[in-house]
């Protein structure tokens, strides 16, 4: 009864939100946003598999069950899968639960970088199709084009990390990818996109606490599959020429980078801009010169903001859900 017992105690699906805790009390260096990571990854990929199994008697032959379930063409899965069942492991072991089976496992080769940048037809295009989504997730995309942060942070953004006045949000450490708390400056277009969603028409006061994003009042958005395919058809709606590769959400965020670059903004403030601690901001530099460039990204996401309304402006005024239903019936009477 008693090794019973001990089995069941370290059942792998009884020790996730354990190790989690553990990660956080321990001063592990892990965001909020990366141990929600590891937890959706393992619902998502590993408990199927070994979601009731000790943790004592996980194998290589266990991962290579939880990889065949995963296309190969899903490579980014396949390697975040591998990451987090290795760091669950790694952490039983650690603990004196398990061995570290996984330790000699070829490692998931790494994805090659994308390169996705949108053209400046695209860009707009992908801002007038949004005009399709419900309010929320039309300034999810299109805060995304114009601030270039991720979309978790985004969607997760509270009425309390802004500030009208100054025209600045403040994503707290604990919803960065890096850790660290995020100022990022409010051009006037993506003020006037969260003054948008107050009443329909734009307002000058703002909440003071709850979800900035939300379909119900309580909970910030979800479901970004359902959001991008209607963002797609309408983009296929709109009468022009596909787009000859297919996109996603965080190549908005390597546009707005691409687009700075080309408006000679220099390199560490856009990284500054992105919240990047790595090339330009790193090792040395990061430790010693510790500007924070705030007048710089402030100047460079007004620049940005001023170049994405020249060129949705032109037509953004026109009734895309009236032009959508006049092609529909105009389809119709032509097939019939």
């Amino acid at each position: 009864m008693k090794a019973e017992l001990v089995a069941r105690d370290h059942r792998v699906s009884v020790l996730l939100d354990q190790w989690l805790d553990a990660s956080k009390k321990s001063g592990a260096d892990r965001s909020a946003s990366t141990r929600a990571f590891y937890k959706t990854t393992m619902r998502a990929h590993i408990l199927p598999i070994i979601r009731d199994l000790p943790v004592g008697e996980i194998t290589p032959a266990h991962w290579a069950q939880i990889k065949a379930r995963i296309p190969a063409s899903q490579r980014a899965a396949r390697r975040s899968a591998f990451a987090t069942l290795s760091a669950f492991v790694r952490w039983a072991a650690e603990e004196g639960l398990a061995d570290d089976v996984l330790a000699n496992v070829k490692r998931q080769p790494p994805v090659p970088a994308r390169a996705r940048v949108l053209s400046d037809e695209e860009l707009a295009r992908v801002w007038r199709a949004a005009d399709a989504l419900p309010a929320p997730f039309m300034a999810l995309y299109r805060l995304g084009i114009v601030t270039g942060q991720r979309r978790s942070e985004i969607a997760g953004m509270m009425w309390q990390e802004l500030d009208r006045k100054a025209k600045v949000w403040t994503i707290p450490a604990a919803r960065t990818k890096n850790g660290l708390e995020h100022i990022v400056s409010l051009s006037p277009l993506a003020v006037a996109e969260i003054d948008r969603l107050i009443d329909g028409k734009g307002s000058a006061e703002w909440p003071r606490k709850g979800p900035v994003l939300t379909t119900n009042g309580c909970r910030p958005v979800s479901g970004f599959s359902s959001a991008k395919r209607r963002i797609d058809v309408s983009i296929a709606e709109d009468g022009a020429a596909p787009f000859t590769l297919p996109w996603r959400f965080h190549d908005l965020r390597r546009t707005l980078a691409t687009g700075l670059q080309k408006l000679s903004v220099r390199l560490e403030v856009t990284e500054a801009v992105l919240n990047h601690r790595s090339g330009a901001r790193s090792g040395i530099v990061g430790v010693y010169q510790t500007h924070d460039y705030a007048e710089e990204r402030r100047e460079a996401l007004d620049a940005w903001g001023a170049k994405v309304a020249a060129l949705v402006a032109p037509t953004d005024i026109i009734d895309l859900a009236a032009e959508r239903k006049a092609r529909r019936a105009e389809s119709g009477r032509t097939a019939s």
